[in-house]
């Protein structure tokens, strides 16, 4: 079989193999707004979710797009000060000129007039936690808190005088929460070779396991939590249901790492009630990681300054002063080798060979403009300068996001990345704004998730990028590509769009699939007998009090878990069978008392095991 049909046919297979999610909700509809009404009226408010994590903005930009529907949204990003995750990157226009990126004083920036709302919240993780409490309890110390933490924010984290102090280190409960933790991977996990430890998993989130009462009492507040990157983590050590998580690229390799933090972020995933993916080629991680629960979300992009008369004026500026005719726009980040590593990769070597042999036969006069960001930046001037085209490239700062998108406007074609084949911010940005956008595109990779593939340049080689640079100097393929480009935005990458299926995964969370329901308890209350066994072979065997303690704590544990079973079997009820999988459960959680037959299957053997240690610590009594 050909390379060629060899992706044909994986493509084919990857289509028949998963439930058609081309099928989704394009925008906001009826459903929606009944999600919504019938919210309201039996709560008397608007649904309420919590963002934690903010990388690229994403938290804030989903919370932003959500506010306009009418949701309640807050977005918590503590200790991460990086301009790239504030507001003030999306929304404000300032200068970057000598401009501390990673710790923005904010203070003594100008920024227009522009204030960062209150529901945004930025600071020191316990600092942050109590202003958002005292935010959602109406408590006067919100404003004192507040004020706080702009302080932490313009000094990179430090502590001042009003910032919250952490709990008193706990090490029972700190230990009780990892050995949960540790448990919770192997039932999740049974398979995988290595698991994490709890001496590892205290030693590494011990400061927030010691958190947890903290954390639920921020968590109480919202219907729906949704931790993005790897901040699932935080709702799961807190135990709230339902939360979300929201990938970027997070689950391509990591989870499948042997690494702590690898074996957290699987954890936190699988045992989300809904996931996110942004980046569509982790449909095959997503599909590895055995999720029970996903969808397809594209990437916001803020349509606040979609019509900006300034990047007209900017093109002009452009070709006057670089005597121009022709603009390419990259502003991807700076990382390209030989090893192709895909969390990084970028391929704008190639991008600078092509247009020097654009530069070379075709368009002397154009222009290539690219950021000064990334891990290679040198070494991308180096080879610039090597070819002999510095004089026709142009390095700027990165700029804030109303400043690209005046760039991309201004630009005959957009250049984004040419190794991945799937695609982040960039090549939304161009379809938005009209401006032809080159990378690379798996399509194979998407069919899953878009019933049409964006009008892109796709370009993966040298002489990909060469042939498209040529194509692009056509103004009537321009034209065409700008009036598809919007159109396919429009359609399938729009504020709508994103603001639909977040709502189909609060509706999600809201009102789950029993049968998921049934599992994800299932594995819960595993977990905690795994807990309760360890505990009881790790005691002194000839102490009799101990060992009488012990029993009657596991006594204990069961009664606590037969009554969660029989709240499980009130909660199925309340659904009407939705598959087999319900029917079964339903079949196997009322044909016995005693934790119920469908905990039975999953703890057979902890529970044996359980009981012949309780015979024997009764006999030596």
């Amino acid at each position: 079989m050909t390379p060629s049909a060899e992706t044909e046919a994986s493509g084919e297979r990857l289509r028949a193999s998963y439930r058609d999610f081309t099928q989704d909700s394009w925008g906001l509809d009826e459903r929606h707004k009944t999600l919504i009404t019938r919210f309201r009226r039996e709560n008397g408010r608007a649904p309420r979710i919590l963002h934690i994590g903010n990388i690229a903005n994403n938290g804030f930009k989903n919370a932003h797009v959500l506010r306009k529907h009418g949701i309640e949204c807050d977005a918590l990003c503590f200790n991460y000060f990086h301009v790239m995750g504030c507001p003030e990157w999306e929304l404000a226009e300032f200068a970057t000129e000598g401009f501390n990126f990673d710790a923005p004083e904010w203070s003594k920036v100008d920024l227009g007039g522009y204030e960062r709302p209150r529901w945004f919240v930025q600071g020191n993780f316990v600092t942050a936690i109590d202003y958002l409490i005292a935010l959602r309890t109406n408590s006067a110390s919100a404003a004192e808190l507040w004020q706080v933490m702009a302080l932490e924010r313009d000094s990179a984290g430090r502590e001042h005088p009003g910032s919250s102090q952490w709990a008193a280190y706990d090490y029972v409960r700190v230990r009780r929460e990892s050995e949960r933790l540790a448990a919770l991977f192997k039932v999740t996990f049974p398979d995988r070779a290595q698991a994490p430890t709890a001496e590892a998993i205290a030693g590494h989130y011990g400061a927030f396991l010691n958190e947890t009462e903290r954390l639920k009492r921020l968590f109480s507040d919202y219907d729906m939590v949704i931790g993005y990157a790897s901040d699932g983590v935080f709702p799961l050590i807190a135990g709230k249901v339902p939360y979300a998580c929201f990938e970027h690229g997070t689950i391509r390799t990591f989870p499948f790492d042997d690494t702590l933090f690898g074996q957290m972020c699987a954890l936190c995933y699988a045992n989300a009630s809904d996931v996110l993916i942004s980046n569509c080629d982790n449909i095959v991680a997503a599909r590895r990681l055995k999720l029970g629960s996903f969808r397809f979300l594209p990437h916001a992009m803020l349509e606040d300054f979609r019509q900006d008369p300034v990047a007209d004026v900017l093109r002009a500026d452009l070709l006057a002063n670089y005597q121009a005719d022709f603009i390419v726009f990259h502003p991807s980040r700076q990382h390209w080798s030989t090893s192709e590593d895909l969390n990084w990769e970028k391929g704008n070597d190639r991008l600078i060979r092509a247009f020097a042999r654009f530069v070379a036969k075709e368009r002397p006069g154009a222009l290539l403009i690219m950021v000064a960001w990334g891990q290679t930046v040198d070494a991308s001037k180096n080879l610039v300068a090597e070819l002999g085209i510095a004089a026709r490239v142009v390095w700027l700062e990165p700029k804030p996001m109303r400043t690209v998108g005046q760039y991309v406007a201004a630009a005959d074609v957009l250049a984004d990345q040419f190794v991945i084949g799937a695609w982040g911010a960039i090549m939304p940005h161009g379809m938005m704004l009209g401006t032809p956008t080159m990378l690379h595109l798996d399509e194979t990779l998407h069919e899953w998730c878009f019933p049409s593939m964006p009008p892109v340049l796709n370009t993966r080689t040298v002489d990909d990028i060469h042939a498209a640079l040529v194509i692009s100097t056509q103004p009537e393929y321009r034209n065409k590509i700008k009036r598809d480009g919007i159109a396919w935005h429009d359609r399938y990458h729009s504020e709508t769009v994103v603001a639909g299926r977040l709502l189909d995964s609060l509706a999600t969370c809201l009102e789950p699939d029993a049968g998921e329901l049934m599992l994800a308890r299932q594995r819960l209350m595993h977990a905690e007998l795994l807990v309760l066994a360890r505990g009881i072979t790790q005691d002194n065997m000839g102490d009799c009090d101990k060992a009488e303690i012990r029993h009657q704590e596991f006594l204990g544990a069961v009664a606590q878990l037969d009554n969660k079973v029989a709240a499980i079997q009130a909660t199925i009820s309340s659904f009407p069978p939705t598959g087999s999988l319900v029917r079964v459960a339903k079949r196997l959680s009322e044909s016995q008392s005693l934790l119920g037959r469908t905990i039975y299957h999953a703890l057979r053997i902890p529970w044996r095991a359980a009981s012949w240690l309780f015979r024997k610590l009764s006999k030596f009594s």
